[in-house]
């Protein structure tokens, strides 16, 4: 498995919190959308918004989203 992470920090806390409920907006959407798709790579897309992980502590919004090899595996197999 592979982990991605990344870090975003505001200027204010309350901008923070903006950010982190966003994102967690987006994550509901992208994962409703990629993962009701018929289609593997979207199938997997999905997955990873669902899964991904979004904090924040204080100024700073942390994203973080784990892979699975075989969902790595599959995604370079199919370019």
């Amino acid at each position: 498995a592979s982990t991605v992470q990344l870090l975003a920090r505001t200027r204010r806390a309350d901008q923070a919190t903006g950010l982190k409920d966003t994102l967690e907006g987006l994550q509901v959407v992208g994962g409703a959308i990629f993962g009701g798709s018929k289609r593997a790579d979207q199938k997997i897309y999905g997955r990873m918004i669902k899964n991904a992980k979004i904090e924040s502590r204080g100024n700073d919004v942390s994203l973080e989203v784990m892979i699975p090899q075989a969902d790595i595996d599959s995604l370079l197999a199919g370019k």
